[in-house]
């Protein structure tokens, strides 16, 4: 019922609740952690590269009320290898999630996935995402970024991609600051 926080020099047998005490593996962290409507909660990312690995699964499935925070978009990467989609959220009714500050790279997919996907179940939950930048994604048959509910993005940045289609958004979609 914190927050947490992970570092790629980090160890999953620590308690995630510091800066100084970083749990290794952003999977880990979502086993953890807790968060509700009044309670919403962060896991706060250390600079670095996460990646998918034996400790680190793709695509990682953020819950509701849940926030995923980067140090700063050229310093803190989820980096796919090229393999999995990134991120699928699954807000339940007037959820929402924040992802900030961070870079999304090198998710492809030869098939219908995203690289990033909100379910929704109701165009009343949100998605915002801030200074982030999505680069190197390839995804030929789905757009990049697809959601039902509310979608917000301020300062997104998308760069070199081969996508269909960048945004699939059935409810209402706020740009600002993004290209």
């Amino acid at each position: 019922e914190n927050d947490i926080y992970v570092s790629p020099n980090g160890n999953n047998s620590n308690s995630g609740l510091s800066v100084d005490d970083p749990l290794l593996s952003i999977s880990n962290a979502l086993l953890k952690i807790f968060a509700d409507k009044n309670n919403p909660r962060t896991i706060h990312l250390a600079n670095g590269v996460y990646r998918p690995s034996d400790i680190e699964f793709l695509p990682l499935n953020l819950p509701t009320y849940v926030n995923l925070k980067g140090k700063a978009k050229d310093s803190t990467i989820l980096d796919a290898l090229n393999q999995f989609p990134v991120l699928v959220t699954n807000p339940y009714s007037q959820a929402m999630n924040v992802l900030s500050d961070l870079k999304i790279q090198n998710s492809e997919s030869d098939f219908n996935d995203e690289v990033i996907y909100a379910r929704s179940f109701t165009d009343s939950d949100s998605l915002f995402l801030s200074n982030i930048e999505i680069t190197r994604c390839i995804t030929p048959s789905s757009p990049m970024l697809r959601t039902g509910c509310f979608l917000s993005l301020d300062s997104v940045d998308f760069i070199n991609n081969e996508v269909e289609q960048i945004i699939s958004a059935d409810s209402k979609l706020k740009l600002k600051n993004s290209k």
